[in-house]
């Protein structure tokens, strides 16, 4: 019988399922290392804060006639939202109903939004109140949209948040 130095059958299956096996393993660990990675780069992003630019400057669409911009918004994954800018009425109300928001009179009590300062590190949170404008509002567990124009300034306030 002929001598071999090769190794039996049995073992050399097994050796590559453990060869497989480790290298599923490292893959899925470097995975986890990457995403973690990933998920701290998205939360850890400082969020985009401008004030009183043009409207291309915001990373949302607003109407054409849009001026004295300012915002707040968020990295990835965060809730909270706000914007402003001067519009004309008639631009504003065109505007906030092709986004899908019909909006009504002010009542007598007035209209509270959230502003943008709210959220900016030493900003103050106090909303503004609007007396004569319009507004929309929409509420769903725990998402909103608050949208409030004052009809004395020509400012239209925005205000959503996710949770």
């Amino acid at each position: 019988m002929p001598t071999t130095n090769s190794p039996p059958e049995t073992s050399s299956r097994l050796w590559w399922f453990l060869h497989l096996a480790v290298k599923i393993w490292l893959g899925l660990i470097l995975l986890v290392i990457l995403s973690a990675g990933f998920a701290d780069y998205i939360v850890n992003q400082p969020p985009n804060i401008r004030e009183h630019v043009s409207r291309d400057e915001c990373p949302i669409s607003l109407p054409a006639s849009a001026t004295d911009v300012s915002f707040y918004f968020p990295p990835a994954l965060h809730p909270n939202k706000a914007y402003e800018f001067t519009v004309p009425e008639a631009d504003f109300k065109q505007w906030a109903s092709a986004r899908g928001w019909p909006t009504q009179p002010i009542g007598p009590a007035g209209y509270n939004v959230r502003r943008y300062r709210a959220f900016i590190p030493g900003g103050e949170d106090e909303p503004i109140h609007i007396v004569d404008g319009h507004r929309y509002e929409w509420r769903e567990e725990d998402r909103g949209v608050y949208c409030g124009f004052d009809r004395r300034s020509g400012r239209c306030y925005v205000y959503t948040h996710s949770r």
